[in-house]
């Protein structure tokens, strides 16, 4: 029985198939409105900084993001579908996400699923997570391996993943095994997923075709696989990324990705950064920035690569020591800088094949951005020598 008010009541009979009536659905709508409010407001006053980028992920896995330290992630996911036999109604289900990334290779974050179908009786999801990439491709590993649990309060579940990511070329391979110990009203459950993102125009064009597919092991009647296709894109002069998606999942969360439904819906992916580092003086202050950064004098003692590649610095976070000097290099076909989030160093135009050096004095947390493609993102963690970060 549906005790949560009558606008989530009929908000639940349309996903049961009862019928969804007016005030249901103009519920929704409103949720739409205001989700697309703020989008816009999102993409009118983001600044520059560290946002999860689209370019490197499909509609219903993380691909292993663990966001960089000190920025706060803020998510609009949309998707609706037609409630109608016949004319056309859209019923939207908005997934909302927030998420902080922490010192080593952690995020800590939150969604909220407004309408969801997942659990009989509850109209909407809450879950909680953490998320640890013990594995990094950008420091060495063979592929990118992640570890998340979370607590959906709705399903009162447990629910955990292991993901794994890998590049060949142009194509970034997803995978992840998930499990629930209450998954859509049963115990114990599992699921795997799989995915790709494929650049087409790598280093020219800042665009993916992204696509994934899984599925419950123990899927009953009624219970579809899940996929998701999707067209990524960096939006021009921001630091957002954006998501086309058609899929037939309801919700972002750990069980609305991993059980489709037998209807598609159709919507898109928003990704907000919001620099809260700067705000609470995480990162290195301007003045410390501007006297810690600068071209090498002489030929460095230690150099450490960071190649630009299909729209992505890559790692796009580099912990070193004092002292250590970072070299840029362009593999791209157009123009990038690395420019410091708050202006305090930037590397001006480094053209395709160019390179740029830059030595890091002193500990502290550096975030910097591509000026012509503020969506690319990264950040240099300067430690003192052997010690663990420390930021100033």
């Amino acid at each position: 029985m549906c005790v949560a008010g009558g606008g989530r009541c009929a908000a639940r009979g349309a996903w049961d198939g009862v019928g969804g009536s007016r005030a249901g659905r103009g519920r929704a709508r409103g949720v739409a409105v205001a989700f697309a409010a703020g989008l816009v407001a999102g993409l009118a006053v983001a600044r520059p900084a560290a946002a999860q980028s689209l370019l490197e992920r499909s509609v219903d896995l993380s691909g292993g993001w663990i966001g960089l330290p000190g920025m706060l992630q803020f998510d609009i996911v949309e998707r609706a579908r037609d409630v109608t036999d016949d004319g056309f109604d859209l019923l939207s289900v908005p997934t909302l996400r927030l998420a902080l990334g922490l010192p080593g290779r952690t995020l800590v974050g939150a969604q909220y699923g407004v309408g969801s179908p997942v659990v009989p009786g509850e109209p909407d999801e809450f879950e909680v997570f953490g998320r640890y990439r013990p594995l990094e491709a950008g420091a060495g590993a063979p592929f990118d391996l992640t570890v998340q649990a979370g607590f959906n309060a709705a399903a009162e579940s447990v629910d955990g993943e292991v993901a794994l990511a890998r590049w060949l070329g142009p194509v970034r391979l997803l995978a992840a095994a998930r499990g629930f110990t209450h998954g859509y009203g049963r115990d114990g459950r599992l699921a795997l997923a799989g995915g790709a993102v494929v650049h087409p125009f790598p280093g020219r064009v800042p665009l993916a075709l992204a696509a994934d597919v899984g599925s419950l092991l123990d899927r009953e009647r009624g219970e579809e696989w899940a996929w998701g296709v999707g067209l990524q894109l960096g939006v021009p002069y921001t630091p957002n990324t954006l998501s086309l998606q058609v899929t037939n999942t309801a919700t972002s969360t750990f069980e609305g990705a991993s059980r489709g439904f037998d209807d598609v819906r159709i919507g898109f992916e928003i990704t907000i950064p919001v620099p809260v580092g700067a705000v609470i003086g995480y990162y290195a202050p301007r003045e410390v920035a501007q006297r810690a950064v600068a071209p090498p004098p002489a030929p460095p003692a230690r150099v450490v690569s960071v190649p630009i590649r299909m729209y992505a610095f890559r790692p796009a976070r580099l912990e070193i020591e004092a002292g250590t000097t970072v070299e840029w290099i362009n593999e791209d076909d157009v123009v990038h800088t690395a420019t410091a989030d708050d202006a305090s160093w930037n590397s001006g135009a480094i053209r395709p094949g160019g390179r740029w050096r830059a030595t890091f004095s002193r500990p502290g947390v550096y975030p910097y951005h591509c000026g012509p493609h503020p969506y690319m993102k990264a950040v240099v963690i300067v430690r003192r020598g052997g010690d663990s970060m420390e930021a100033r």
